[in-house]
């Protein structure tokens, strides 16, 4: 967009606008939906035995 605006392609620059600006939109959207998503901490599913060697189970 800023090539064709310094060059002067009018018709370009405003085909370009329509296409950029709903980019810029976009990204800003997705930005702030992953700023307020709720990160739930990870869990372990797996059993574990209460000592490290077998020999004492």
């Amino acid at each position: 967009l800023s090539i064709a605006q310094r060059l002067g392609y009018i018709s370009v620059v405003e085909e370009l606008k329509v296409v950029t600006e709903t980019t810029i939109a976009s990204k800003h959207e997705l930005i702030t939906e992953e700023r307020y998503k709720i990160q739930a901490p990870e869990v372990s599913h797996e059993e574990h035995p209460l000592t490290d060697s077998e020999d004492e189970t």
